[in-house]
């Protein structure tokens, strides 16, 4: 997982994400945001994972926010997803995180982004089902130590 990504795996990925992002979207404007009843919780994270990699798209993104997080109160999504998809949403702003979900590769090494009201980070943590900030920060160490 620490490996490194080349330019050409760098392009697939780009259009892959690009290409199910433009699908979900005419999913979306046909059916609205799938729910678990209709195509399998499965499938709902399926299609969380293509907004959140949707990084060419922030404004696809922040439109599908409102849809992942009423799928997250009805049960089909986890607190994490939501988390993540707002702090990615944030950092892309040029604005802090909430949760601490979002690093950047600095130096060979892994950060955690700027955030907000870093004294209170582990309670936000916790009402959206995620573990400790640094315990998280040790799983992310030990995951994708890079080269």
């Amino acid at each position: 997982m620490g490996g490194r990504v080349d330019s050409a795996q760098m392009a697939l990925m780009m259009r892959t994400d690009s290409a199910n992002s433009a699908w979900l979207k005419v999913y979306v404007d046909r059916w609205g945001w799938p729910t678990s009843h209709q195509v399998g919780r499965e499938n709902v994270e399926a299609a969380f994972l293509i907004v959140q990699h949707a990084v060419h798209d922030t404004t696809f993104m922040r439109a599908m926010l409102p849809a992942i997080e009423q799928a997250y109160r009805r049960g089909d999504l986890k607190g994490g997803e939501v988390a993540m998809l707002t702090d990615r949403l944030e950092v892309k702003a040029g604005r802090p995180q909430i949760y601490g979900t979002q690093l950047s590769l600095k130096e060979g090494r892994w950060v955690l982004d700027p955030l907000v009201d870093s004294a209170n980070v582990d309670s936000r943590r916790q009402q959206m089902g995620l573990p400790p900030l640094a315990e998280y920060l040790r799983l992310v160490d030990s995951v994708f130590r890079s080269p």
